[in-house]
């Protein structure tokens, strides 16, 4: 270990295992959608999320990018899926954003070897469209 005791050594680990079971959610789930003729790209995002929580168990940089390169996809598919819809948007951008902004917690930080600009751009874009979203006037939303 690297010094890391008690909560602040046991907070990454709860993470890596919350993200492995939205990951293997997200991944069953989305072979059940793709053999309905729907789209790939809950596999694909459960997929990243099992990555990114088995990077974080092994202490690796990679699995903050897992999950930024994620997140990152994640905002141009919601903006596809919801339009400009604010709550069609949350409930695709509000959780992986709420969940990549844990990367940032100093505890994740230091086990994920510091990559924090892999998740703090994407959550920012992300964090920007549902602000703006908000602040826009109603017609907007039917174009």
């Amino acid at each position: 270990m690297s010094g890391e005791t008690g909560k602040a050594a046991k907070g990454p680990l709860i993470l890596a295992g919350f993200l492995a079971l939205v990951g293997a959610a997200l991944a069953v789930g989305g072979f059940s959608l793709i053999a309905a003729g729907g789209s790939p790209y809950y596999v694909l995002t459960g997929l990243a999320v099992l990555v990114s929580a088995f990077g974080l168990l092994r202490r690796a940089r990679w699995a903050a990018w897992a999950y930024g390169a994620m997140l990152a996809a994640t905002v141009p598919w919601s903006l596809w899926e919801g339009g400009l819809d604010p709550w069609a948007l949350m409930p695709r951008l509000g959780g992986p954003t709420l969940i990549g902004l844990l990367f940032l917690l100093p505890a994740v930080t230091r086990r994920s070897g510091g990559a924090r600009a892999w998740i703090a751009g994407p959550a920012l874009a992300s964090l920007a469209v549902l602000g703006l979203d908000f602040l826009l006037p109603a017609p907007l939303f039917s174009i």
